[in-house]
């Protein structure tokens, strides 16, 4: 029997697929798969545009083979090392309102690997810079 393809729709009703394995590492869409045997095609609305959903879906394709993320993210961060690879690097070579979407997404599909990487990738933009320069970097207004 073929697993089932997994087809999202976003906001703005634009749609996107990835296989099996792809989607197994979003916690959210892994239990709509174990839930739905003998079904070729899951679809899925996730509400969110669809540039964003893209470099979801993006990711999920690229990673697909990794060995799944640990949740606990002590655990994870002993077990891999700080350094994001050169592929995440450009992946999250994105503006600011951007990278934040990826990072509310993964969370909202409970992607854990690609919330490991956005937080890794967050915190070496921050290392050895002022609070001015982190909110430039991050286009936080001051509040002061």
């Amino acid at each position: 029997m073929r697993l089932p393809t997994v087809r999202l729709v976003s906001s703005d009703s634009l749609t996107f697929e990835m296989d099996h394995e792809a989607a197994k590492l979003s916690e959210v869409l892994g239990n709509i798969l174990k839930n739905s045997s003998g079904v070729e095609l899951i679809e899925q609305e996730v509400p969110v545009p669809g540039r964003v959903l893209q470099k979801i879906v993006d990711w999920c394709v690229y990673h697909r083979n990794d060995v799944p993320a640990a949740e606990d993210p002590d655990e994870y961060f002993k077990s891999v090392s700080s350094v994001v690879s050169d592929w995440d690097l450009a992946f999250l070579d994105v503006d600011p309102g951007l990278f934040f979407d990826l990072v509310n997404v993964a969370n909202y599909l409970k992607i854990t690997g690609l919330k490991h990487v956005c937080c890794k990738r967050m915190a070496q933009r921050m290392e050895n810079r002022t609070d001015d320069e982190i909110r430039s970097v991050f286009q936080i207004p001051n509040e002061n």
